[in-house]
């Protein structure tokens, strides 16, 4: 009898496979079915649509009629080859494939699979429903297998549980997928922006691409209606990006209705964070036409950090000077940074001051935010000025434009190169008191921490040295290995054994991982220093 069940649904898949590939211009054709249902040539096939859709959903339930038959091991399984052949009408397989992928999607929660029916008769009603379909059931395509998720959250308390397991480090990458699909149900989940990047972020460093793919697909079936929100595609374009999925990001902008400006500046925001500035190029040439947008401020802004970022300059300067007349975009101080920037990164100097001046003066009349500031502030750390850059972020405030974090990281940096560690030392320590908007200081980072520590060891000033370290590990920092070193030695040849044994024992609680080995042969050597000075 369970020969008998997968028998028949080896036998559905087949229908599926032998279904043939629609093309582009049969997902625009399909579109104009929506427009012009008048015509009997449209009236035909879409009597057709909705005669397979009435053929699928008779064979799916006979399916799960012969899954009652199964045992228990073999249900869940089955219900996913049911779902997939129930959607398998939409389904659009490249033209390489040669057979279904060897792994099905995982099964989806009882809540989803009820809904079936009314998507489909939204389907049939409206044909550009179809090409959405479509789109995204080429997403759930890319579904591995997973282990069989949990159940769903019923109680705030549950979900709660829930979230603290998937924030886990603990949790491995398949226990995680496995967590973040039991959840989806929950609209407070899907609402959950810092989980859904924890969690790409965390399957996309330990290379599970598969996972990523499975957990963000399914999240649009999960959501209330077929209709997925231009605000969570724009969200799955750059979860996609954060993976390193930029196809995948291309293909959630296409399920976007109607295109919008803002989705195509987030996916050519996709494309350069992913370093492939010819797409972002080709993509603002192209697409635009394609889908009946028109091109705004911040698409050209991305336009602009993709040719700076490619070392285009001419390029950039080009399209920013024509801007307001081949595209009706006045460039705001965003535009002007990044050309700055260009101009920085090629030392030319003289064009960084005139641009500055054309910024503040009539013709654009712009007021520079703190952006502008930290540009300016690098350029004279570059030209050996620190102590300028330091006097122009003290006047920051002053004139409305609160320094932030980038802003003292700029000028500590430039301190330190120019040997001045005691006044790169009084900076980081004014940090806390810089009055902001919200009435708290600017926190230093990893960056400010590691550039304080290096300079300062390497000037032999220990004290503040060991303060910095003791601070960075409170944190849970490890600071760089030959860093901490030196600074052991450092207060060693101080006759300061102490501070440098308390040093070693917090470094040991803080490096974890694959640093740990490399950190006791370094402790190794400095215990072996330590014995010495004590004996």
């Amino acid at each position: 009898m369970e020969a008998e069940g997968n028998s028949a649904s080896q036998s559905g898949v087949e229908k599926l496979l032998s279904t043939p590939d629609m093309s582009a211009q049969d997902a625009e054709a399909m579109e104009a079915l929506g427009r012009k249902g008048g015509q009997s040539q449209d009236e035909i096939e879409l009597n057709a649509l909705k005669e397979r859709v009435k053929t699928l959903s008779s064979e799916k339930t006979a399916l799960e009629g012969r899954l009652k038959k199964l045992s228990q091991s073999k249900k869940t399984q089955a219900q996913a080859q049911a779902h997939v052949l129930f959607f398998g009408w939409a389904l659009v397989w490249p033209s390489s494939a040669s057979s279904f992928p060897p792994r099905l999607p995982p099964p989806f929660p009882k809540q989803l699979l009820s809904k079936q029916s009314t998507m489909a008769a939204a389907l049939c009603r409206s044909p550009s429903l179809l090409c959405r379909r479509h789109l995204l059931i080429r997403l759930l395509s890319t579904h591995t297998q997973l282990q069989t998720p949990p159940p769903p959250p019923t109680t705030p308390a549950d979900l709660s549980r829930l979230k603290s397991s998937i924030r886990d480090a603990a949790t491995t990458p398949d226990a995680l997928a496995a967590l973040f699909l039991s959840a989806l149900p929950h609209p407070a989940f899907l609402a959950d922006r810092p989980l859904f990047a924890l969690s790409v972020r965390r399957l996309a460093s330990a290379g599970r691409r598969d996972l990523v793919a499975s957990i963000l697909s399914s999240s649009l079936t999960a959501l209330p209606s077929p209709h997925p929100s231009e605000g969570f595609l724009i969200r799955l374009i750059s979860l996609y990006s954060a993976a390193a999925m930029p196809d995948h990001s291309l293909t959630a902008f296409r399920l976007v209705k109607p295109p919008s400006e803002r989705a195509l500046s987030a996916l050519l925001s996709a494309y350069h964070d992913n370093r492939l500035y010819d797409r972002v190029v080709q993509a603002f040439n192209t697409l635009p036409a394609e889908v009946h947008i028109k091109p705004g401020l911040v698409s050209h802004n991305v336009l602009l950090k993709t040719l700076v970022a490619s070392g285009d300059l001419a390029a950039a300067r080009a399209v920013f000077d024509e801007m307001p007349q081949r595209a009706g975009v006045q460039p705001d101080i965003v535009s002007c940074n990044e050309i700055l920037k260009g101009y920085l990164n090629t030392g030319d100097d003289a064009a960084f001051h005139q641009l500055l001046k054309e910024i503040a003066g009539p013709e654009r009349h712009l007021k520079p935010n703190v952006g502008t500031y930290n540009l300016r502030m690098t350029l004279l750390c570059a030209r050996g000025r620190s102590f300028e850059a330091q006097e122009l972020l003290d006047a920051m405030g002053a004139r409305g434009v609160p320094p932030n974090r980038a802003c003292f990281n700029t000028v500590i940096k430039g301190l330190c190169n120019e040997g001045e560690v005691g006044a790169a030392m009084a900076l980081f320590r004014n940090m806390p008191e810089v009055p902001r908007q919200n009435g708290k200081g600017v926190s230093p980072n990893f960056e400010t921490y590691i550039m304080l520590l290096e300079a300062l060891v390497s000037k032999g000033v220990f004290d503040p040295a060991t303060e910095v370290c003791k601070e960075c590990l409170r944190n849970k920092w490890a600071p760089p290995f030959q860093a901490v070193k030196g600074l052991v030695q450092g207060l060693l040849r101080s006759r300061k054994a102490k501070q440098a044994k308390e040093l070693l024992m917090a470094m040991r609680k803080v490096v974890k991982g694959d640093a740990k080995e490399e950190w006791t042969k370094v402790e190794a050597q400095l215990s072996l220093l330590l014995a010495d000075k004590k004996a």
